[in-house]
């Protein structure tokens, strides 16, 4: 999954610097922005929800924010199936 580095840091073996477009596993972005420094990678796929925010938040389609990734798909797939 795409992301562009929000703050410097050092991991994965290897330096991280902001601006830079990386390709990570989703797994590997959440335990990285769950890492206590904040959001330091945000996910580029804008046409896909929900939006991971950082600290287990998930940003929906219509603006709402969830806390936990099942309940964000589950809150998603309640709003794309209203439509």
């Amino acid at each position: 999954m795409k992301a562009i580095v929000k703050t410097k840091f050092v991991a994965l073996s290897r330096e991280f610097i902001p601006g830079e477009e990386v390709d990570l596993a989703e797994e590997q972005i959440d335990l990285l922005n769950e890492a206590g420094l904040g959001t330091i990678l945000e996910i580029v796929n804008a046409g896909e929800w929900p939006r991971h925010k950082g600290f287990g938040r998930y940003e929906l389609s219509d603006g709402g924010e969830v806390s936990g990734k099942a309940a964000a798909y589950e809150a998603q797939a309640k709003l794309d199936a209203e439509k």
